[in-house]
């Protein structure tokens, strides 16, 4: 391998979405964009990095894997009132990142915080996700 030269699995570099109410979303993808879209949500006090592993195997494994910093966390920004963390505002951003990558029926997979976002998107019929796979969360 020469210099410069990435290794396989390694995320494209760092993608901005913009998301509800100007916030700008920092995330990583893995995989063929034209593949079926598994989008990875972090628990509380994370960031998308805590999916780096998951967003590899599955980039690897033919999907299009997308984790993504929640508002407030990581390379994300910061939101200007308290409650623009609303669990709404999180779905919010989710929605806006699904419909910037043209994802219809996206897999959601979220862990703790992330999973009620994912669950209470669909709840709301804000995504039609094509799975939810919740982890560290009870419904």
């Amino acid at each position: 391998m020469s210099a410069g030269e990435r290794l396989p699995g390694t995320p494209v570099p760092m993608h901005r979405w913009n998301g509800h109410g100007g916030v700008t979303i920092a995330g990583d993808t893995w995989g063929d964009p034209e593949a079926q879209l598994v989008i990875l949500l972090h628990g509380g006090g994370q960031t998308r990095h805590a999916w780096k592993g998951a967003g590899e195997t599955l980039g690897n494994s033919g999907y299009h894997a997308v984790a993504f910093d929640a508002r407030g966390h990581g390379d994300s920004d910061w939101a200007t009132a308290s409650e623009d963390y609303a669990p709404d505002c999180m779905v919010e951003d989710l929605v806006c990142v699904a419909k910037a990558l043209g994802s219809e029926r996206p897999t959601l997979v979220g862990a703790s915080m992330g999973g009620g976002t994912s669950l209470l998107s669909i709840g709301l019929d804000k995504v039609d996700a094509a799975a939810l796979v919740l982890v560290d969360m009870a419904p």
